[in-house]
This record gives structure tokens, sequence and C-alpha cells, in this order.
């Protein structure tokens, strides 16, 4: 599957040749961590991710842009007597604005904010047995929290980074962004209290095994609903410009017989990579 669509973006890249170079495509690994009732305020738990972007340049120092990320968060409970160590395989799309620096300097910084949509979609872990080892149950097929876990839910990215340019078409990109969003469900911990009579039995089950002392009491403790869960994507990508840039460098006179004067002629001319 991996080789198919790199396979596909060369093709890509290959027909696009005849496109100006306001158009730009970014790709390439990175990292990305959570923030959010299981994990301790800080970049921990980092997971692998993968980015790809497009970019079009609207004047000198804005561009628009549309990408797509997949990427895994993944958390141990900081609480021990809950207990509630989580993981997710997601994706997410979006668009924004990017401010720039001047683009025809050789390292450019720049700002970007963008909205989007991410998949959600927690699993916790369980231990079955000393046999079978540990599982992961989904929070969205047995509601171990007690409510849905709707998907997809909105994000806010907000971020910066750098572009190093390395040749008229090719530069590499390093950036990050957070993104705020509009669920305290990404890691599948949200109610502030479940009553473990009004949940199934498979959400029982799970609460009586990942908890030391099992369940003593009909309501437990579990997370904070005020606060939405946050991630972060920090990537580093290859950029290509598509295609070769078209320029007015400068105008070339020329004297007029019926005039008095010189009359100006901008003339186009398509800059060589």
């Amino acid at each position: 599957m991996t080789l198919r669509i790199f396979y596909l973006l060369l093709l890509f890249l290959s027909i696009s040749s005849n496109l100006k170079a306001q158009w730009s495509v970014a790709f390439g690994p990175g990292l990305a961590s959570y923030s959010g009732d299981v994990s301790v305020p800080d970049i921990s738990h980092l997971r692998a991710a993968g980015n790809l972007e497009f970019w079009y340049q609207l004047t000198p120092n804005i561009y628009a842009k549309a990408g797509g990320s997949m990427y895994r968060i993944y958390a141990e409970d900081y609480n021990p007597k809950r207990n509630r160590d989580f993981r997710a395989d997601n994706y997410e799309f979006y668009t924004g604005i990017i401010l720039a620096a001047s683009a025809e300097k050789a390292i450019m910084p720049f700002i970007s904010a963008s909205i989007g949509i991410t998949k959600v979609d927690p699993e916790h872990n369980v231990t079955l047995d000393e046999i079978n080892g540990e599982s992961w149950l989904r929070s969205r097929e047995w509601n171990l929290d007690g409510q849905p876990v709707s998907s997809p839910a909105l994000i806010f990215p907000i971020g910066g980074g750098l572009r190093f340019r390395v040749s008229s078409t090719v530069s590499i990109v390093v950036d990050g962004a957070l993104r705020f969003t509009n669920t305290d469900l990404l890691d599948g911990v949200s109610a502030s209290l479940i009553n473990t009579n009004e949940i199934n039995e498979i959400a029982r089950l799970y609460y009586e095994n990942i908890r030391p002392d099992g369940i003593d009491d009909d309501v437990i403790a579990n997370g904070n609903p005020a606060i939405g869960d946050v991630y972060g994507v920090f990537s580093v990508k290859l950029q290509f410009e598509l295609g070769s840039p078209i320029r007015i460098r400068r105008s070339r006179s020329f004297n007029s017989r019926r005039g008095r004067g010189k009359v100006e002629c901008p003339v186009i001319i398509p800059e060589s990579n």
C-alpha cells in the first residue's frame, strides 16, 4: 500500500510539470503527541505520524494550504488508581492560511492557522490473562466511558515553522502545530463520574480488570469533561514546487515612430531551473 501511494505521488509530480510555481507539494514523516485527561501536561509518549500538504502562493507573503495526516497518539495513565492507558490510530484533514516572510530568501519563517476534522477512535488496554496477555478495547464499540464516542471532531491547528530552500524547486519544511479540538474523547476519558450499574457488562469487566482494587463503589471517579483534548503533529517534509515560475522581470523599450518618447513593453520570461 505504501509503495502504491509513493508511485502515485511520483506520477502526480511528473504530470504537473506544466503548472506554475504557485503550487507546491510537501510530504514527510513526523511525531505526534497528546495532552488530555490521561496524560501529564507536557510533551511525552511521542508516536509516529506522516503528513502531506499542498501549498498555493497567493501573494509573496501569503499561502493557502490543504493537507492531511495519519498519526498515533498514546499515553500511560498518570493516575495508577484509574489506570486508563489508551492509544488511537487516527487521520485528519484540514485547510488554512500561512503567513510567511519573503519567499525569495533561503530561510523562510512562517506561522499558520487552519480548520479541519480528525477521526476519534480511542482504544483502552486491558489484561486478559497470563496466557492471552493484553488486548485493546474500542471505546466507540463498548462505550467504556459510559457515553457514545462521536467521530469526526473539529480541529483548529495553530503553529509555525521554517522552510529551507535547497534549490529553485526543492525545499525542506520543518514545522509543527497544536490541534485544539471540540472533543474531550480523543483518549476515551471524559465523564467525571461513572455509574457502574449503568454501563454494559464488557465495560464493567473492563473497570474491574484495570483498577487495582476492583470496583468498590457503584460510582467511580473518571475524567474532567470541562477541558477539551489537544494533540500536536511535528514533521520534517520535502517540498517540491510544481512547474517553472513565470515572472515579469523587466521591460524593454523602443522608439515609437508615430508618437514621441518611448513605449514600455513588458516581456514575460520563463525562469529556468
